[in-house]
């Protein structure tokens, strides 16, 4: 008998291809209508929910879904979405720099918009830019109808930002204020005050500030600003070289800040996330916090390293998650909303200050 020949060790081990099972013809309206004795009108009305603005009766509504349901039928989406001139759909545009970042916060942005559009009956398509090109061509499908809305995330010079802001396309921009667009944000002028009056009532007055590097974001500059002319009112100078950024989150720069002369006993921190690295930082070389360095930060996140520990200024960010939504809705359906809407947040002291 003759023996088949042996693979060859270098090759990828092949199988039988498998092949799919014929599709099962789907079930239309026109079925269900035939099934239930009605019309496909009035399938139509009952499947989309609007059986009572015709006065059609319990009993016909009942026989529409259950030979919907015996049939395995389900409206089409894109038939619906052509009818009712609505795709049900919102855009969530952020930068690159969200899907590549190690801070938790981004992954708790896109789970809260994505909750928030549900509740609301959206859905929800994520966006982001590689280049240029990615912009125009996503501009160019979102203007075409691909959503109703977007909300973006927005940095300052900001090509869809600028693109959107020049359409007609319902747009909030959420967290960071972009001209031309309405705006939900949080109160980071306000909190961030507390925070640096909270440091200086403790008694601190060789103070520093833990920023962020990457794109430029208005939240940064207001945030930074906001240290400074507190800090100025105290007549505490805040130079550039008391500015220290994040620029890998795997090496703290822990030395550069005992390198200031003089030494800061304090620092304030951009937001909780670099609050929390520099406290576990501090704790691997036995630095006592806040007894040789108080830490202080913004946002609130308890998924951040240090969790609820950190003092800070606690952002509510699922009611702006939730606002945003809203606000585009009332934009779709060609309501006007307020150019600047800002979600209160509160003062939280925890252990680090």
């Amino acid at each position: 008998m003759k023996k088949s020949p042996e693979p060859d060790a270098g090759s990828p081990s092949t199988s039988p291809l498998v092949k799919p099972e014929p599709r099962a013809t789907k079930a239309s309206r026109m079925d269900v209508a035939k099934l239930a004795g009605v019309s496909p009108a009035t399938v139509s009305l009952v499947l989309n929910g609007k059986s009572g603005e015709l006065r059609i009766s319990s009993e016909t509504r009942t026989r529409v879904l259950a030979a919907a349901k015996e049939l395995k039928y389900h409206p089409n989406p894109l038939m619906q979405s052509i009818l009712r001139g609505r795709t049900q759909t919102i855009s969530l545009w952020t930068a690159r720099e969200a899907w590549y970042s190690r801070n938790p916060y981004w992954t708790s942005v896109l789970q809260g918009v994505r909750e928030a559009a549900s509740d609301f009956g959206h859905d929800i398509l994520l966006h982001t830019d590689r280049c240029d090109e990615d912009v125009r061509r996503a501009l160019s499908r979102m203007l075409g109808g691909l959503v109703d809305g977007v909300v973006i995330v927005p940095v300052k010079h900001d090509l869809m930002a600028e693109g959107l802001a020049a359409s007609h396309l319902p747009t909030i921009a959420m967290g960071n204020p972009y001209p031309g667009l309405p705006c939900v944000h949080a109160d980071s002028a306000y909190g961030m005050r507390l925070v640096v009056e909270h440091v200086l009532q403790k008694g601190h007055r060789s103070i520093a500030y833990f920023g962020r590097q990457g794109v430029p974001l208005a939240a940064d500059e207001e945030r930074v600003g906001v240290v400074r002319k507190v800090l100025a009112e105290a007549g505490i100078p805040l130079g550039e070289d008391r500015i220290i950024p994040l620029t890998d989150p795997g090496q703290i720069p822990l030395e550069a800040f005992w390198a200031m002369r003089p030494r800061p006993t304090a620092v304030v921190c951009f937001n909780d996330y670099r609050a929390g690295l520099l406290l576990e930082e501090c704790r691997k070389q036995g630095i006592r916090v806040p007894e040789d360095l108080a830490i202080a930060g913004f946002d609130g996140a308890p998924e951040a390293p240090g969790g609820r520990q950190i003092t800070t200024f606690t952002v509510d960010n699922e009611g702006i998650y939730r606002k945003t939504i809203e606000l585009l809705i009332e934009l779709i359906e060609g309501k006007a909303v307020p150019a600047d809407t800002v979600v209160k947040g509160r003062f939280t002291e925890g252990n680090t200050t």
